[in-house]
């Protein structure tokens, strides 16, 4: 069977999973985040903001 846009990502044992091993990044507008969020979640609003380009 072919499934259009397949996540090629592995689940994650949510009930098993230790929040403090990794940075949770919330990628939504601001106004979306103050409403409901993961606990300890950094809000970033736009993706281009965690680009950084590195000059040689």
């Amino acid at each position: 069977m072919y499934i259009k846009n397949q996540s090629l990502a592995i689940p994650a044992d949510l009930e098993k999973i230790d929040l403090n091993e990794f940075i949770v990044i919330d990628l939504r507008g601001r106004g979306y985040f103050l409403i409901s969020h993961i606990q300890d979640a950094i809000n970033v609003e736009s993706l281009q903001r965690l680009y950084r380009t590195r000059k040689c």
